[in-house]
């Protein structure tokens, strides 16, 4: 017994020794490497727990439920830099609104940044990997599988949006009485969103005969919500999410499943063509993404994952575009007095893709809107490996950083957004006309996104808005605001304000 517990207490020693000297290795490898490319430290945020960061998690919590963590992100960056070390349960993360910083991470092309760590760990058992969770040759091939559905010749067909919208347009109010936009544009969007990817809508607002779907339109909702919530929560918690209770996540994971899998299935079946006549199903979308994925592969577990991360991507996009743009024309009624001058005089006749893109003043009034409050307000990336970022080091920030691997950086667009030397004076006020005089770059100004993984529906989604715009502009003389309350931003994967859009319409 007596040599047993002397040799592990040697195999003990020995692996601490091995351990001590391959950090030393790693520690001095990183020291020679920093200083080869003049690296300096950046800031560190100031927090009372400098080891595991659990004060700082806390207090995001705090914010985050109050509805304040996206202007505390803004202050953080007023009050110690452009970029700075925050460590939360452990991880190490650089906040940077560093244009340089940020291009150079989004435009890696030698493998150096990831997105894939962060958003596997949570999202993986729910929709797979696909162009939301993976990278490189990945990332390529499902990227390659949806290209086709966003191409303008699929996009630019808008009858069929339109029919969606008079269905909405019925349900607004026409007495000036208060009404919240939010959930009617949500149930506008759910639909054309799953009409656009599953070739038939949910039913929310278009009265269809949904008999024959396996599960009710509000139960796939329910459970799609559970989903998405504690999908986030996994992934803030990274390889810590195992501590969340999974048993009723994964119930709604599979309820989901079920209603996309019928959906598949009716495509790639023999006799999909004698369902589709069926008076009982509406035809099969020839525009949809599950009959474009059909087309290239017949693997249901990839189109699925396909459509459910097309699904998280789309589903609340253009319908928080709209939301936070009415939300803001409804407490700027001379801005709206112009756009209704400007949808005048484009008339009811000329709502076509190309017309609504080529509307001047309405595209300053999204962009501004997009600036105030970007539907995606943030993102990052991880270092795989170490690496480095032009800015960020010394005592102004001018000088290299380095960032180790595993370490990740966190880009906030709603603070980037508010740059004044970019942006000009009054940040904090929606100005549409401001877009006149100035021209951020693309680094800049990211309102959904920037470099190869730029949101490929970006033009889908503001065509969209700016039709249904028009077309409430065309009806409606005035749009008041019903709420003296703040935006508050509650976010998931979108952001929207948690306080609705809470307004009146006078009809003209």
């Amino acid at each position: 017994m007596g040599i047993i517990i002397e040799v592990c207490l040697g195999l003990a020693v020995a692996s601490t020794v091995l351990w001590a000297l391959r950090f030393t290795r790693q520690l001095f490898l990183r020291a020679s490497f920093s200083r080869q490319h003049g690296c300096q430290p950046a800031r560190e945020y100031p927090r009372k727990d400098p080891l595991f960061g659990i004060d700082y998690f806390l207090e995001a919590g705090k914010l985050s439920k109050a509805h304040k963590h996206l202007p505390a992100s803004t202050e953080r960056h007023r009050k110690v830099g452009k970029s700075f070390w925050v460590t939360s349960l452990g991880s190490r993360s650089l906040h940077t609104i560093e244009p340089a910083n940020i291009q150079t991470a989004y435009s890696d092309n030698t493998g150096a940044w990831s997105i894939g760590p962060a958003r596997l760990h949570g999202l993986e058992p729910f929709c797979g990997k696909g162009f939301i969770t993976t990278d490189g040759d990945t990332w390529a091939h499902s990227r390659r599988l949806i290209n086709p559905i966003f191409a303008k010749s699929n996009i630019a067909d808008l009858e069929p949006f339109a029919t969606s919208v008079d269905r909405l347009l019925e349900k607004v109010p026409k007495d000036g009485s208060t009404v919240d936009l939010q959930p009617l544009l949500s149930s506008l969007f759910l639909d054309t969103a799953t009409q656009f990817l599953l070739g038939r809508n949910l039913g929310v607002l278009a009265e269809d005969d949904c008999s024959n779907i396996p599960l009710p339109a509000n139960v796939f909702l329910q459970n799609f919500g559970k989903v998405l919530m504690g999908a986030g929560l996994r992934m803030v918690l990274g390889r810590l999410n195992f501590v969340l209770p999974r048993k009723q996540w994964q119930e709604a994971c599979n309820v989901v499943h079920r209603y996309i899998d019928y959906h598949i299935e009716r495509v790639l079946s023999k006799d999909n063509v004698k369902q589709a006549s069926s008076r009982h199903e509406p035809k099969l979308g020839k525009k949809s993404l599950v009959v474009e994925l059909a087309k290239q592969t017949g693997d249901s577990v990839e189109i699925r994952n396909q459509i459910l991360q097309g699904m998280m991507a789309a589903q609340d996009t253009t319908s928080h575009l709209l939301s936070n743009t009415l939300f803001l024309l409804s407490r700027h009624p001379s801005v709206w007095e112009q756009v209704r001058e400007e949808a005048l005089g484009l008339g009811p006749d000329k709502l076509d893709y190309d017309s609504l893109r080529q509307m001047d003043f309405l595209g300053n009034v999204l962009r501004e809107s997009l600036r105030l409050y970007p539907v995606f307000p943030g993102n990052g990336r991880t270092a795989v490996r170490d690496t480095i970022l032009p800015l960020g080091g010394g005592p102004d920030g001018k000088d290299p950083v380095l960032v180790h691997r595993n370490a990740s950086i966190t880009v906030s667009f709603y603070a980037m957004h508010r740059n004044e030397r970019v942006f000009g004076p009054d940040v904090e006020s929606f100005i549409p006309d401001r877009w006149k005089k100035i021209d951020p770059s693309a680094w800049e100004y990211m309102p959904f996104g920037g470099g190869s993984r730029a949101c490929m529906g970006r033009h889908k989604a503001t065509v969209e808005a700016s039709y249904v715009i028009v077309r409430l502009a065309l009806m409606f003389r005035r749009l008041d605001s019903r709420d003296d309350r703040e935006w508050a931003g509650m976010q998931r994967i979108t952001a929207r304000n948690a306080n609705g859009c809470n307004v009146s319409l006078v009809v003209a």
